[in-house]
Protein backbone atom coordinates (compact mmCIF):
# COMPACT_ATOMS: atom_id res chain seq x y z
CA UNK A 1 0.00 0.00 0.00
CA UNK A 2 2.33 2.60 -1.07
CA UNK A 3 1.78 5.65 -2.45
CA UNK A 4 3.59 8.37 -4.72
CA UNK A 5 7.21 8.93 -2.44
CA UNK A 6 5.72 6.22 -0.11
CA UNK A 7 3.69 8.39 1.74
CA UNK A 8 0.43 6.75 1.87
CA UNK A 9 2.26 3.73 3.53
CA UNK A 10 0.92 2.24 6.59
CA UNK A 11 3.43 1.95 9.23
CA UNK A 12 4.06 -1.14 11.33
CA UNK A 13 4.46 0.55 14.62
CA UNK A 14 0.52 2.35 14.10
CA UNK A 15 -1.41 -1.09 13.68
CA UNK A 16 -1.87 -2.18 17.01
CA UNK A 17 -3.35 1.32 17.86
CA UNK A 18 -5.27 1.11 14.87
CA UNK A 19 -6.55 -2.69 15.77
CA UNK A 20 -7.69 -1.64 19.78
CA UNK A 21 -9.54 1.41 18.30
CA UNK A 22 -11.73 -0.49 16.12
CA UNK A 23 -12.48 -2.81 19.32
CA UNK A 24 -13.17 0.09 21.20
CA UNK A 25 -15.29 1.26 18.69
CA UNK A 26 -16.97 -2.18 18.52
CA UNK A 27 -17.27 -2.58 21.61
CA UNK A 28 -18.74 1.07 22.22
CA UNK A 29 -21.27 0.42 19.32
CA UNK A 30 -22.46 -2.57 21.31
CA UNK A 31 -22.77 -1.42 24.97
CA UNK A 32 -23.57 2.52 24.08
CA UNK A 33 -26.24 2.33 26.70
CA UNK A 34 -24.32 1.26 29.73
CA UNK A 35 -21.01 3.05 28.50
CA UNK A 36 -23.25 6.46 28.29
CA UNK A 37 -24.96 6.11 31.77
CA UNK A 38 -21.24 5.38 33.12
CA UNK A 39 -20.13 8.38 31.70
CA UNK A 40 -22.64 10.49 32.39
CA UNK A 41 -22.92 9.55 36.12
CA UNK A 42 -18.75 10.29 36.24
CA UNK A 43 -19.10 13.24 34.41
CA UNK A 44 -21.85 14.24 36.48
CA UNK A 45 -19.93 14.43 39.71
CA UNK A 46 -16.78 15.60 38.55
CA UNK A 47 -18.86 18.67 37.43
CA UNK A 48 -20.45 18.66 40.94
CA UNK A 49 -16.71 18.23 42.50
CA UNK A 50 -15.82 21.81 40.35
CA UNK A 51 -18.90 23.43 41.01
CA UNK A 52 -18.20 23.15 43.99
CA UNK A 53 -14.54 23.99 44.52
CA UNK A 54 -16.06 27.25 42.72
CA UNK A 55 -18.55 27.72 45.16
CA UNK A 56 -15.99 27.75 48.07
CA UNK A 57 -13.34 29.43 46.22
CA UNK A 58 -15.29 32.45 46.09
CA UNK A 59 -18.08 32.36 49.06
CA UNK A 60 -16.97 30.06 52.06
CA UNK A 61 -15.37 31.50 54.79
CA UNK A 62 -13.36 28.48 55.99
CA UNK A 63 -12.22 27.35 52.50
CA UNK A 64 -8.72 26.51 51.80
CA UNK A 65 -8.04 28.03 48.28
CA UNK A 66 -9.72 31.43 48.41
CA UNK A 67 -10.69 34.23 45.70
CA UNK A 68 -8.50 36.56 47.80
CA UNK A 69 -7.70 40.02 47.09
CA UNK A 70 -7.31 39.80 43.62
CA UNK A 71 -8.92 42.99 42.80
CA UNK A 72 -6.66 45.10 40.50
CA UNK A 73 -4.26 42.64 38.99
CA UNK A 74 -3.91 44.42 35.51
CA UNK A 75 -4.34 48.21 36.56
CA UNK A 76 -1.52 48.15 38.90
CA UNK A 77 0.90 46.50 36.64
CA UNK A 78 0.60 49.76 34.33
CA UNK A 79 1.91 51.38 37.43
CA UNK A 80 5.69 52.04 38.47
CA UNK A 81 6.86 49.78 41.66
CA UNK A 82 8.36 51.96 43.93
CA UNK A 83 5.25 54.75 43.27
CA UNK A 84 2.49 51.82 44.05
CA UNK A 85 4.79 50.87 47.16
CA UNK A 86 4.99 54.37 48.37
CA UNK A 87 1.33 55.00 47.77
CA UNK A 88 0.03 51.66 49.33
CA UNK A 89 2.22 52.34 52.44
CA UNK A 90 0.86 55.55 53.15
CA UNK A 91 -2.58 54.68 52.59
CA UNK A 92 -2.35 51.37 55.09
CA UNK A 93 -0.91 53.94 57.67
CA UNK A 94 -3.69 56.11 56.85
CA UNK A 95 -6.16 53.75 57.22
CA UNK A 96 -4.66 51.98 60.52
CA UNK A 97 -4.56 55.65 62.11
CA UNK A 98 -8.76 55.75 61.25
CA UNK A 99 -9.42 52.40 62.37
CA UNK A 100 -7.48 52.92 65.81
CA UNK A 101 -10.11 55.74 66.10
CA UNK A 102 -12.91 53.84 65.32
CA UNK A 103 -11.98 51.57 67.86
CA UNK A 104 -10.80 53.89 70.58
CA UNK A 105 -14.47 56.00 70.12
CA UNK A 106 -17.11 54.00 69.00
CA UNK A 107 -19.53 51.03 70.49
CA UNK A 108 -20.58 47.79 69.86
CA UNK A 109 -23.82 46.48 68.59
CA UNK A 110 -25.12 43.22 67.95
CA UNK A 111 -28.59 41.87 66.78
CA UNK A 112 -29.68 38.57 65.63
CA UNK A 113 -31.24 38.51 61.81
CA UNK A 114 -33.87 35.83 61.17
CA UNK A 115 -31.73 32.71 60.33
CA UNK A 116 -30.65 32.98 64.16
CA UNK A 117 -27.26 34.50 63.19
CA UNK A 118 -25.77 36.85 65.64
CA UNK A 119 -24.60 40.24 63.31
CA UNK A 120 -22.32 42.80 64.70
CA UNK A 121 -21.29 46.68 63.76
CA UNK A 122 -19.30 49.31 65.35
CA UNK A 123 -21.72 52.49 66.24
CA UNK A 124 -20.12 56.10 66.77
CA UNK A 125 -22.76 58.53 67.63
CA UNK A 126 -22.41 61.80 66.09
CA UNK A 127 -20.69 64.64 68.07
CA UNK A 128 -23.97 67.18 67.15
CA UNK A 129 -27.35 66.97 68.12
CA UNK A 130 -28.30 64.56 64.55
CA UNK A 131 -31.43 62.88 63.48
CA UNK A 132 -28.48 61.82 60.29
CA UNK A 133 -27.31 58.54 59.92
CA UNK A 134 -25.53 56.34 57.95
CA UNK A 135 -25.01 52.63 57.16
CA UNK A 136 -21.46 51.81 55.65
CA UNK A 137 -21.07 48.41 54.06
CA UNK A 138 -18.00 47.00 53.20
CA UNK A 139 -16.69 44.77 50.73
CA UNK A 140 -15.69 41.03 49.81
CA UNK A 141 -13.08 39.45 52.66
CA UNK A 142 -13.23 42.51 54.77
CA UNK A 143 -15.31 44.07 57.76
CA UNK A 144 -16.61 47.29 58.97
CA UNK A 145 -13.36 48.65 60.52
CA UNK A 146 -12.65 48.69 56.42
CA UNK A 147 -14.60 51.70 56.32
CA UNK A 148 -12.85 53.91 59.43
CA UNK A 149 -12.04 56.80 56.56
CA UNK A 150 -15.36 56.95 55.20
CA UNK A 151 -16.87 57.22 58.48
CA UNK A 152 -14.25 60.08 59.74
CA UNK A 153 -15.78 62.33 56.53
CA UNK A 154 -19.07 61.37 57.53
CA UNK A 155 -18.30 61.86 61.45
CA UNK A 156 -17.14 65.88 60.82
CA UNK A 157 -20.45 65.95 58.91
CA UNK A 158 -22.68 65.27 61.68
CA UNK A 159 -23.97 61.76 61.00
CA UNK A 160 -24.39 58.87 63.28
CA UNK A 161 -22.24 56.43 61.97
CA UNK A 162 -22.97 52.25 61.57
CA UNK A 163 -20.65 50.31 60.02
CA UNK A 164 -21.63 46.31 60.11
CA UNK A 165 -20.13 43.47 59.58
CA UNK A 166 -21.43 41.36 57.02
CA UNK A 167 -22.58 37.66 57.90
CA UNK A 168 -18.91 35.45 57.15
CA UNK A 169 -17.15 38.49 58.03
CA UNK A 170 -15.14 40.15 60.73
CA UNK A 171 -17.11 39.25 63.95
CA UNK A 172 -20.62 38.45 62.56
CA UNK A 173 -21.82 34.41 62.14
CA UNK A 174 -22.33 32.55 59.22
CA UNK A 175 -19.97 30.44 56.86
CA UNK A 176 -20.91 31.56 53.11
CA UNK A 177 -20.34 35.26 52.16
CA UNK A 178 -24.15 36.30 50.50
CA UNK A 179 -22.42 38.32 47.57
CA UNK A 180 -24.62 41.36 48.94
CA UNK A 181 -27.93 38.86 48.45
CA UNK A 182 -28.03 37.61 51.67
CA UNK A 183 -26.96 40.79 53.30
CA UNK A 184 -29.12 42.81 52.01
CA UNK A 185 -31.78 40.96 53.84
CA UNK A 186 -29.50 41.86 56.92
CA UNK A 187 -28.88 45.31 55.92
CA UNK A 188 -32.88 45.91 56.23
CA UNK A 189 -32.60 44.19 59.76
CA UNK A 190 -29.64 47.10 60.59
CA UNK A 191 -32.51 50.00 59.32
CA UNK A 192 -35.30 48.34 61.03
CA UNK A 193 -32.87 48.61 64.25
CA UNK A 194 -31.84 52.33 63.96
CA UNK A 195 -35.96 53.40 63.53
CA UNK A 196 -36.94 51.44 66.24
CA UNK A 197 -34.81 53.66 68.15
CA UNK A 198 -34.46 56.18 66.26
CA UNK A 199 -37.99 56.99 64.56
CA UNK A 200 -36.71 60.32 63.06
CA UNK A 201 -33.61 58.92 61.47
CA UNK A 202 -33.13 59.99 58.31
CA UNK A 203 -30.52 57.10 56.50
CA UNK A 204 -27.78 57.19 53.91
CA UNK A 205 -27.16 53.63 52.45
CA UNK A 206 -23.34 53.52 51.23
CA UNK A 207 -21.19 50.35 50.03
CA UNK A 208 -18.22 49.47 48.27
CA UNK A 209 -17.89 46.79 46.31
CA UNK A 210 -19.67 43.75 47.27
CA UNK A 211 -21.18 45.99 50.02
CA UNK A 212 -22.30 48.52 47.27
CA UNK A 213 -24.15 45.80 46.13
CA UNK A 214 -25.79 44.98 49.18
CA UNK A 215 -27.14 48.95 49.15
CA UNK A 216 -28.07 48.34 45.62
CA UNK A 217 -30.13 45.11 45.83
CA UNK A 218 -31.44 46.67 49.43
CA UNK A 219 -32.79 49.82 47.74
CA UNK A 220 -34.58 47.17 45.93
CA UNK A 221 -37.20 46.77 48.58
CA UNK A 222 -40.01 47.93 49.97
CA UNK A 223 -37.95 50.83 52.46
CA UNK A 224 -39.06 52.76 55.32
CA UNK A 225 -39.71 56.74 54.13
CA UNK A 226 -36.39 57.47 56.72
CA UNK A 227 -34.14 55.66 53.67
CA UNK A 228 -33.34 58.71 52.39
CA UNK A 229 -30.48 57.84 49.51
CA UNK A 230 -28.27 54.80 48.19
CA UNK A 231 -24.67 55.59 47.32
CA UNK A 232 -22.59 52.75 45.32
CA UNK A 233 -18.82 52.73 45.20
CA UNK A 234 -17.35 50.01 42.51
CA UNK A 235 -20.74 47.67 42.79
CA UNK A 236 -21.06 44.66 39.84
CA UNK A 237 -24.66 44.41 37.74
CA UNK A 238 -25.08 41.41 39.08
CA UNK A 239 -22.97 38.41 41.10
CA UNK A 240 -23.18 35.98 38.11
CA UNK A 241 -21.89 38.83 35.63
CA UNK A 242 -19.34 39.16 38.44
CA UNK A 243 -18.12 35.59 38.63
CA UNK A 244 -18.56 35.26 35.38
CA UNK A 245 -15.60 38.02 34.38
CA UNK A 246 -13.50 36.73 37.53
CA UNK A 247 -13.63 32.89 36.28
CA UNK A 248 -12.59 33.86 32.84
CA UNK A 249 -9.82 35.93 33.81
CA UNK A 250 -8.59 33.85 36.63
CA UNK A 251 -9.74 30.23 35.14
CA UNK A 252 -9.88 30.93 31.38
CA UNK A 253 -13.58 29.18 31.53
CA UNK A 254 -16.83 30.43 30.32
CA UNK A 255 -19.69 30.33 32.35
CA UNK A 256 -21.36 27.23 31.18
CA UNK A 257 -20.95 24.59 32.64
CA UNK A 258 -19.17 25.25 35.89
CA UNK A 259 -20.97 28.86 36.48
CA UNK A 260 -24.12 27.01 36.68
CA UNK A 261 -23.13 24.24 39.04
CA UNK A 262 -22.01 26.48 41.49
CA UNK A 263 -25.17 27.76 41.21
CA UNK A 264 -26.98 24.89 41.84
CA UNK A 265 -23.89 24.17 44.93
CA UNK A 266 -24.72 27.63 46.43
CA UNK A 267 -28.82 27.37 46.13
CA UNK A 268 -28.23 24.19 48.48
CA UNK A 269 -25.23 25.31 50.64
CA UNK A 270 -26.11 29.30 50.81
CA UNK A 271 -29.84 29.36 50.18
CA UNK A 272 -30.21 30.94 46.67
CA UNK A 273 -29.32 30.98 43.43
CA UNK A 274 -26.47 33.49 41.89
CA UNK A 275 -28.99 34.13 39.00
CA UNK A 276 -30.98 35.80 41.40
CA UNK A 277 -28.21 38.12 43.03
CA UNK A 278 -28.91 40.81 40.42
CA UNK A 279 -28.44 44.34 41.26
CA UNK A 280 -29.76 45.62 37.84
CA UNK A 281 -33.56 43.81 38.72
CA UNK A 282 -33.01 45.73 41.90
CA UNK A 283 -32.11 48.90 41.41
CA UNK A 284 -34.72 49.35 38.63
CA UNK A 285 -37.23 48.90 41.83
CA UNK A 286 -35.69 51.64 43.53
CA UNK A 287 -37.94 54.75 44.55
CA UNK A 288 -34.73 56.62 46.51
CA UNK A 289 -32.31 58.90 44.49
CA UNK A 290 -29.02 57.12 43.72
CA UNK A 291 -24.90 58.46 43.44
CA UNK A 292 -23.25 55.48 41.57
CA UNK A 293 -19.45 55.73 41.83
CA UNK A 294 -16.67 53.98 39.51
CA UNK A 295 -12.85 54.41 38.52
CA UNK A 296 -12.62 54.18 34.75
CA UNK A 297 -9.34 51.44 35.63
CA UNK A 298 -11.11 48.93 37.32
CA UNK A 299 -10.52 45.62 36.45
CA UNK A 300 -12.21 43.86 39.18
CA UNK A 301 -15.42 45.23 38.42
CA UNK A 302 -15.06 45.75 34.80
CA UNK A 303 -16.26 49.22 34.64
CA UNK A 304 -18.61 49.18 31.75
CA UNK A 305 -20.90 47.55 34.46
CA UNK A 306 -21.26 51.37 35.76
CA UNK A 307 -23.28 52.19 32.44
CA UNK A 308 -25.58 49.21 33.25
CA UNK A 309 -26.58 49.77 36.67
CA UNK A 310 -26.84 53.52 36.02
CA UNK A 311 -29.23 53.13 33.21
CA UNK A 312 -30.98 50.95 35.28
CA UNK A 313 -31.57 53.30 37.89
CA UNK A 314 -34.66 55.54 38.42
CA UNK A 315 -34.36 59.18 38.75
CA UNK A 316 -32.89 61.11 40.38
CA UNK A 317 -29.60 59.76 39.99
CA UNK A 318 -25.75 61.16 39.28
CA UNK A 319 -22.94 59.36 38.43
CA UNK A 320 -19.11 60.00 39.26
CA UNK A 321 -16.49 58.49 37.01
CA UNK A 322 -12.72 58.77 38.73
CA UNK A 323 -10.37 58.80 35.56
CA UNK A 324 -7.41 56.81 36.46
CA UNK A 325 -8.96 54.62 39.49
CA UNK A 326 -8.90 51.20 39.99
CA UNK A 327 -11.04 48.88 42.02
CA UNK A 328 -11.88 50.44 45.49
CA UNK A 329 -9.45 52.90 44.64
CA UNK A 330 -11.45 56.00 43.64
CA UNK A 331 -11.57 57.72 46.81
CA UNK A 332 -7.75 57.90 47.43
CA UNK A 333 -7.39 58.80 43.61
CA UNK A 334 -9.16 62.12 43.51
CA UNK A 335 -10.33 62.27 47.03
CA UNK A 336 -11.47 66.12 46.57
CA UNK A 337 -13.80 65.08 43.56
CA UNK A 338 -15.06 62.18 45.35
CA UNK A 339 -15.85 63.94 48.67
CA UNK A 340 -17.22 67.26 47.19
CA UNK A 341 -19.72 65.12 44.98
CA UNK A 342 -21.08 63.21 47.49
CA UNK A 343 -21.82 66.30 49.45
CA UNK A 344 -23.30 67.98 46.68
CA UNK A 345 -25.30 65.15 46.31
CA UNK A 346 -26.82 65.09 49.57
CA UNK A 347 -27.01 68.33 49.62
CA UNK A 348 -29.40 68.69 46.74
CA UNK A 349 -31.07 65.65 46.66
CA UNK A 350 -31.23 65.09 50.22
CA UNK A 351 -30.82 67.50 53.40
Amino acid sequence: MLGKGGRGMIKKKDIPAMVITILLIFAFAQWFPTITIVVIIILFFILLFLGNFLFEFAMWKDAKIQWGSVGNRSEKKEKAELEKQSAEKKQMEEQESDRQWIIENSGHIWIQNKREMWLHSYYMESKTQSNRYVILVHGYNGKGLDMAGMARQFYERGYHIIMPDLRAHGQSDGLARGMGWTDHFDLMEWISCIIARFPEAEIILMGISMGAATVMMAAGESLPSNVKACIEDCGYSSVWEEFESVQKEIFHLPAFPMLYVASFVCRIRAGFWLQEADCVKQIQKSKIPFLLIHGDCDHFVPFGMLQKLYHSAPLPKQKLVIQGAGHAESSQVNSELYWNTIWRFLGEKIL
